[in-house]
């Protein structure tokens, strides 16, 4: 489970609504709760790391138990309440993050 460390439960007060719509068709459409920051981090770590994603960007967090986020694919969008709508640019799975969804504003993915 979350191990030493629950995610899940430390995120969960933090949590909103949004709402997902996938890009191709039939375009599902789906809502769940997820914890959404806006900015990017910087880090000067030793060894490989992810480019980051020039744009306007906002990391979403979603539990783990949400099944809707393995549908979920680069250049659908997320809503968030205050009308935001974010385009994902990437999503994986973390065994302690659950759902990790990067995603911009006011930027398209390439097609």
């Amino acid at each position: 489970m979350g191990g030493m460390f629950d995610m899940d439960f430390a995120m969960e007060p933090m949590a909103v609504p949004v709402k997902w719509r996938q890009d191709k068709a039939p375009h599902v459409e789906g809502s769940f709760s997820a914890n959404v920051l806006h900015g990017e981090t910087q880090s000067e770590s030793a060894g490989p790391a992810r480019a980051g994603v020039a744009a306007d960007p906002w990391m979403v967090f979603v539990r783990r138990s949400v099944a809707v986020c393995a549908n979920i694919a680069v250049g659908d969008t997320i809503e968030l309440p205050d009308g935001t709508v974010l385009d994902v640019q990437q999503i994986s799975s973390d065994p302690h993050l659950g759902w990790v969804i990067r995603a911009t504003a006011n930027m398209r993915v390439p097609r």
